[in-house]
């Protein structure tokens, strides 16, 4: 099997953050300098997919973030099927986030006016 990889080096222990589209998002605790970065991510993969590491191997994207692994050891079948559990990861861009936010405001001040007029007409 074939996947596509964003590493984020030097973090505080190896994880699976998500996937974005076909892309797996992974956290690894080694820094990017004299392939450590890459050698912590194909023992990760491969615990991760159970198989030997040397069934892991980086194909492209050697020298950046964005890499091709190809792992080896089991069938597509049983390589899927673990694919499969890492969770899709929801992203929001910033500008979307704020412009949700800026909407969501304006909603909540249209809705406040609305009853304190209402209320004040009850009052009358």
């Amino acid at each position: 099997m074939i996947i596509r990889v964003r590493v984020i080096p030097n973090a505080k222990e190896n994880d699976v953050v998500g996937r974005v589209g076909s892309t797996v998002r992974l956290k690894v605790a080694a820094p990017a300098i004299d392939g450590k970065a890459n050698l912590e991510l194909c023992r990760y993969l491969a615990d991760f997919f159970e198989v030997r590491p040397r069934m892991v191997k980086i194909v492209r994207g050697e020298k950046g973030r964005e890499k091709t692994v190809e792992i080896e050891g089991r069938t597509e079948e049983e390589l899927r099927y673990v694919m499969e559990s890492i969770p899709w990861a929801i992203l929001l861009s910033v500008t979307s986030l704020k412009s949700q936010v800026t909407s969501l405001k304006g909603s909540v001040s249209n809705i406040c006016l609305k009853l304190m007029t209402c209320d004040l007409r009850l009052v009358r």
